[in-house]
């Protein structure tokens, strides 16, 4: 297995981490703005020209949201391709995007194949969503 250098999540500015299965489509997207962070959750799928509207948006701390991402190890993730296991017919899916200060990015995505840490963010989101 080859890592990647650790990126410096604590310079993150937008973050979009969807997860899509046959009958759902959920989308986080995270911004920064100074000590702040916004969190918006996307229920459903939109076409490429249309904006859909958050289902729900809450307010954290942007220190809350490093720390979740350096528990999870996401600043290991860039260039996880999470290949379908072989005879999986159905699934779950993932995107991952991060963008950070100075242009620097971290990209993962995974079809039924996750990176460490990907069940401890993702439940952690839903649970962000659901107070």
């Amino acid at each position: 297995m080859i890592f990647k250098k650790k990126k410096d999540v604590a310079a993150f500015e937008k973050l979009t981490f969807s997860i899509s299965a046959m009958r759902y489509h959920h989308e986080y997207v995270i911004a920064r703005d100074g000590d702040n962070a916004t969190v918006e959750f996307y229920n459903g799928y939109f076409r490429r020209d249309e904006e859909g509207e958050p289902e729900k948006t809450v307010s954290r701390s942007a220190a809350e949201i490093v720390k979740l991402l350096k528990d999870c190890g996401v600043d290991r993730w860039d260039g996880f391709s999470g290949k379908n296991p072989r005879g999986m017919l159905d699934g779950t899916m993932f995107n991952f995007r991060a963008e950070l200060a100075g242009g620097d990015r971290i990209y993962a995505s995974g079809s039924n194949n996750f990176p460490r840490g990907y069940r401890d963010f993702r439940d952690a989101l839903e649970a962000m969503i659901r107070d």
